[in-house]
């Protein structure tokens, strides 16, 4: 009852004239025209950039804090040959990231390269305890942590004493108090002035990739036998992790989506190729990341391991990738299973106590 009581504001009318002017100009419809102008589309600039994204208008990566220590820490690594261990997430923006770096350091030479992504159950969320436990036993030189770490202070600290170095690629919200030491790529760190906090742990990822490319080419590692890699061809990986962690469309996030969406369908890798046949899509959407490509990938983190997810994404075996699409589809079809039969007993729970002022409803 209380929220039919809620009074809805509809915002002031849109000048007839300026949606006149939009629709002759742009060649739209009067009422895109008003949506336009009503999120605050009003110059030629903005409105062309929103309709048009241009991986022109995409920041300086250098913008980051920290962005310089990070490439020049990872330059030496891969420099020196070090063991470096991507530590992702089990979520899809997660597992886009950590198919991201792995992508782009395997172009940078016959590294030491390794990943790890903890399971929900055994190791938590992120660099806990359990999943550095983990990480001794792999014994790197380097971790970079993608799409988690912002909080992992005693984490960091423990990798850093036994002479493991860090850098921290996250973009969640940070803690004053529990902020890691040592290198830290977050536009939400509180001493980041990085203008576009909404951007997706993949697309920071993306950013340190895009930094270290340019100086990598600076120092002359891409050579005729280690040719520099079109990062355009990474960005469906981007666009797929942007879509799936529900970050909104827009700035940054809209370019890095608007152009995985164009190799996605001009130019799919092996593995997407494999989603649209076992899916049945034709042309990929936004739509399709989000409802028929990204809960196979999140599957995977709920009810196995991502790792399946991670391998999926680079794949270059047909058979190989097929297969484990066969799978991550078998799981997924599990997972709303076990979803719908959570949802029916936490609606019986909720029918035992529907006179209570609020609902309580624990279950294992």
């Amino acid at each position: 009852m209380v929220m039919l009581q809620k009074k809805w504001h509809e915002s002031p009318a849109m000048d007839p004239e300026e949606v006149k002017r939009l629709c002759s100009v742009w060649e739209m419809h009067p009422r895109v025209a008003e949506i336009l102008l009503r999120r605050g589309f009003k110059t030629a600039g903005e409105i062309k950039s929103f309709l048009q994204p241009s991986l022109n208008n995409l920041r300086d990566p250098y913008e980051f804090r920290m962005m310089q220590e990070a490439v020049d820490l990872l330059q030496e690594a891969i420099v020196k040959n070090w063991r470096i261990v991507i530590l992702g997430d089990y979520d899809v923006d997660g597992i886009t990231a950590t198919a991201l770096m792995l992508e782009f350091l395997q172009h940078c030479g016959n590294l030491n390269l390794d990943f790890f992504i903890p399971n929900r159950i055994k190791h938590g969320y992120g660099l806990t305890e359990a999943s550095t436990d983990i990480l001794m036993e792999m014994k790197p030189d380097l971790v970079i942590t993608v799409d988690n770490g912002i909080t992992a202070v005693h984490e960091v600290l423990r990798l850093n004493n036994e002479g493991i170095k860090t850098i921290v690629t996250d973009h969640h919200l940070a803690d004053p108090n529990l902020l890691p030491a040592g290198i830290v790529v977050n536009p939400n760190h509180p001493e980041c002035s990085y203008p576009f906090k909404k951007i997706s742990g993949c697309g920071v990822a993306l950013k340190l990739i895009m930094a270290l490319r340019k100086s990598l080419r600076e120092s002359g590692r891409w050579t005729t036998e280690r040719p520099e890699p079109n990062l355009r061809d990474s960005l469906d990986l981007a666009a797929l992790g942007t879509v799936a962690d529900v970050v909104p469309l827009w700035d940054e996030n809209r370019i890095l989506t608007f152009h995985g969406l164009l190799v996605m369908n001009e130019k799919p890798r092996l593995a997407i190729q494999v989603l649209q046949r076992l899916k049945k899509v034709k042309t990929i959407t936004s739509r399709t990341l989000g409802f028929q490509f990204a809960p196979l990938l999140n599957a995977a983190g709920r009810l196995e391991d991502a790792d399946m997810a991670v391998h999926f994404l680079l794949s270059n075996d047909l058979q190989e990738a097929e297969k484990m699409a066969l799978k991550l589809d078998a799981t997924n079809l599990e997972r709303r299973e076990k979803e719908g039969e959570m949802l029916e007993t936490a609606l019986s729970l909720a029918e035992t106590q529907k006179s209570d002022p609020a609902l309580i409803l624990v279950s294992p």
